[in-house]
């Protein structure tokens, strides 16, 4: 995720930067591909919600996983404060 941001950040700064965007897109490979998942316990819930969303409506795919989420989680967070609060430290960087 540190690589995605930082990585969006850069191509939003200069579009015509050609390692940030295929950094970026190397990054969305490796995660459809699943190999940074491995041996991992992840949470597809709003991904999989995201493909019932667009078919039954005119949403696409990645409209749906971009609204989703954070509403999705406004309605969890108290059941996994501790694994917000170590995404919020190591990947967003925020200290207490």
């Amino acid at each position: 995720m540190r690589s995605v941001i930082r990585n969006i950040r850069l191509a939003l700064e200069n579009s015509s930067d050609y390692t940030a965007r295929s950094n970026r897109f190397w990054d969305s490979t490796l995660v459809e591909n699943r190999l940074i998942k491995l041996g991992k316990q992840c949470d597809f819930t709003c991904h999989l919600m995201a493909h019932q969303l667009g078919a039954y409506t005119d949403c696409n795919h990645g409209q749906a996983v971009a609204v989703l989420p954070p509403v999705y989680y406004r309605h969890i967070y108290r059941s996994g404060l501790t694994k917000f609060a170590w995404f919020a430290q190591n990947v967003w960087g925020i200290r207490r």
